[in-house]
């Protein structure tokens, strides 16, 4: 049996899980997307109303603030010597997030 042939019986044989994770595939992204929404939203009210950390029974959300970041550009580094990496130093600016934490 060649490989395209394989393939066909494979795709047979495993239909129902074929179909399934495509499904759930589907189902996670629209899932991330809302997730992404809703943790914008979220980062909007807890600094609206100045809160750091919450928890609930079950998730604890801490919100982080924006920040800059400083690194060292690795492609200009290389190019260079070690000891002018200070001369490559970039900031960047780091968006606010929260952290969802499931307990147990």
């Amino acid at each position: 049996m060649d490989e395209t042939d394989a393939v066909l019986v494979m795709k047979t044989d495993a239909a129902a899980v074929i179909k399934a994770i495509a499904d759930i595939t589907i189902q996670k992204k629209k899932l991330e997307e809302q997730e992404k929404g809703m943790r914008a939203q979220l980062i909007k009210a807890m600094e609206q109303h100045g809160v750091k950390k919450f928890e609930s029974d079950s998730v604890t959300f801490t919100y982080t603030a924006p920040t800059t970041r400083n690194s060292i550009d690795s492609a200009k580094l290389k190019k260079e010597l070690p000891d002018v990496a200070a001369k490559y130093t970039k900031t960047s600016n780091v968006s606010a997030s929260v952290k969802i934490e499931v307990k147990g």
